[in-house]
């Protein structure tokens, strides 16, 4: 007799302790992305990221912390900007940062991601060189991925 594996959709809330008390004894957690904010890195229910502790005072432009908000919903974006007791924050797919997050906000930061079976470090260096584009170059990477965009919908036929 075989036991198969089933899998099931949890909400961060539901298993928030669970999560924060592996994170603190030390233990690295993978769970997997939901939503879009962070593609094209990170895609929506196909990638997952690797979470590890973190000194929430001492994150660093480029780090991308999961984060709970003070409304109590969950983020996980890459910080643009350190303030003294703040981060500015924003997704690798949004045009607006988020201004003035508290440090006291920041639960564990990224420290690699899962993509097709392989394992992928925030340390490597074309990982750095992204981090640095999609920061400093956010309107030049905007703009070619909607040119790249309409050139392949215009040669399958669409019209957008």
């Amino acid at each position: 007799m075989s036991i198969k594996p089933t899998a099931k959709a949890v909400a961060l809330d539901e298993i928030s302790p669970l999560l924060l008390g592996l994170i603190n004894e030390g233990i690295d957690v993978t769970f997997t992305v939901v939503g879009e904010s962070m593609s094209p890195l990170w895609c929506n229910m196909r990638d997952s990221v690797v979470l590890t502790k973190c000194d929430p005072l001492s994150l660093k432009v480029g780090d991308v912390p999961l984060c709970k908000r003070p409304n109590g919903k969950y983020v996980l974006h890459r910080i643009v900007k350190v303030h003294a007791d703040t981060y500015d924050i924003i997704g690798d797919n949004q045009s607006e940062i988020e201004k003035d997050l508290p440090k006291s906000c920041v639960l564990c930061v990224v420290k690699g991601f899962n993509r097709k079976g392989k394992t992928y470090s925030c340390d490597k260096v074309w990982y750095k060189f992204y981090t640095f584009s999609i920061i400093h170059l956010r309107g030049v990477c905007r703009f070619l991925m909607k040119f790249t965009w309409k050139l392949k919908n215009l040669f399958r036929g669409g019209k957008k």
